[in-house]
């Protein structure tokens, strides 16, 4: 099988009837898989382009382009965007029992811990309800917060029960 630089395989280098009986047609190949070190690490050859098309060189391309990896990596596997929610809301749990337990231990500085919560708190509904477009990032931040509040609760039930 003859395959050209561009990617593309044509029926009459083919000696299989596997794509069809017509000659001189051409079908594309599968494309092939890009990973991220192929955009962090150029070949020795190709100079470093800093042309707006390009995204910039080495690690400032992986960063410009961070977005679309997220969201790409997100949507290959169903069960990734549940786990990573599941991981986020249970760090911010996590997160709310240790701050409550900083600040509730000396009973310093309450006023301004119940503060920040809330400030926090409504920060996030306000960037995540008034976004345009729901992303992954908005999503891992939104159940942070729920698991932070869900922290807060569960321990204002054990100190108070």
């Amino acid at each position: 099988m003859a395959t050209t630089t561009t990617g593309t395989a044509c029926a009459r280098d083919i000696t299989s009837s596997s794509l069809g009986s017509k000659r001189g047609v051409c079908y594309r190949a599968w494309p092939t898989k890009r990973s991220v070190k192929s955009f962090a690490a150029p070949s020795p050859d190709e100079p470093l382009s800093n042309e707006p098309d390009s995204g910039g060189p080495g690690l400032i391309r992986v960063i410009l382009n961070a977005p679309s990896f997220a969201e790409r990596y997100f949507e290959r596997r169903w069960w990734r965007k549940p786990m990573w929610n599941f991981i986020a809301f249970g760090f911010a749990y996590f997160a709310a029992n240790t701050i409550s337990l900083a600040f509730g231990a000396k009973a310093v500085n309450d006023v301004v811990a119940s503060t920040l919560v809330v400030v926090f708190y409504e920060a996030v509904s306000r960037v995540v309800y008034k976004a345009k477009k729901r992303t992954v990032w908005l999503g891992l931040l939104h159940y942070f917060k729920v698991g932070a509040v869900s922290g807060f609760i569960m321990d204002s039930y054990k100190l108070g029960g």
